[in-house]
């Protein structure tokens, strides 16, 4: 059992080097150009939704509810 699941996590370690980043320094793209750019396109985006005044999306499987009701001693428990 141990040895398969090693040998799924070396199968899923080495597609790394066939991820599209990997792929991207293979080509030659500038890495920190490229995340300067994201990062710019990120905040752009986060300006252009605060302007909208559309309302924040509310989640399904965790609320802030559900975070007030949670008891003493439950900080180490996964969210349901």
């Amino acid at each position: 059992m141990l040895s398969e699941q090693i040998e799924h996590h070396v199968h899923e370690e080495e597609k790394l080097a066939e991820g599209i980043f990997s792929q991207a320094q293979a080509a030659g793209i500038d890495m920190d150009e490229l995340g300067d750019r994201l990062m710019a396109r990120k905040e752009a985006i986060l300006r252009e939704y605060k302007k909208s005044g559309i309302p924040a999306p509310e989640t399904r499987t965790f609320t802030r509810s559900h975070a007030r009701t949670r008891r003493a001693g439950d900080e180490n428990e996964a969210p349901v």
